[in-house]
């Protein structure tokens, strides 16, 4: 694996519609053989949360393009 990016935020989004809840710090790394991408180096806490009141203020400061966004799984029903 090589680094591909650094100092990117997971997005982590809840719900059905997703909504955002929680942002985490990391890094990506891609495979040099198939190119998978995977984020690695996830900070051990959150550093912002849905219920804080400055949650929305600080997930706008964030570039699109700094974001990787993380889904809950649903299973079928």
């Amino acid at each position: 694996m090589k680094v591909r990016d650094i100092g990117l935020t997971v997005v982590e989004m809840f719900l059905n519609p997703p909504r955002p809840y929680r942002l985490w710090a990391a890094d990506t790394c891609e495979c040099p053989v198939c190119g998978a991408v995977v984020t690695w180096g996830d900070a051990r806490q959150p550093f912002a949360q849905h219920w804080q009141d400055d949650f929305q203020e600080r997930l706008a400061a964030i570039p699109e393009e700094k974001r990787v966004y993380c889904y809950e799984h649903h299973p079928p029903q």
